[in-house]
């Protein structure tokens, strides 16, 4: 007599699964500082991060346009999953924004 194992996952693991099975572009795919001289961090730096914000907004847009939410509103359901019951004021310190960037919207 064999056991029906049915294997649940939690709303945390398949926010995860949201996050890592996406298509975002690796640091190979986007232009790098080919014309920035190696001994200019700072320029360096810049671009770097002008590629990472670049590649969070193409996620937050496939997020949107397939699950319609967006990657903050993705974070702060990782945190209410992860810490729940949470206040908005909780929330807010978790992801580090203020209390009145957070607000509760019922639909």
């Amino acid at each position: 007599m064999t056991a029906d194992k049915t294997v649940q996952t939690s709303p945390v693991l398949q926010a995860e699964e949201v996050v890592t099975n996406s298509n975002v572009p690796k640091a190979e795919e986007t232009s790098s500082c080919k014309n920035v001289p190696e001994f200019r961090y700072d320029l360096r730096v810049l671009q770097a991060l002008r590629q990472i914000i670049r590649a969070v907004d193409l996620h937050s847009r496939k997020l949107l346009g397939k699950y319609k939410i967006t990657g903050p509103q993705l974070i702060a359901l990782l945190a209410i999953a992860e810490h729940q019951p949470l206040t908005v004021k909780a929330i807010a310190e978790y992801i580090h924004l203020s209390p009145s960037t957070t607000s509760v919207r019922l639909f």
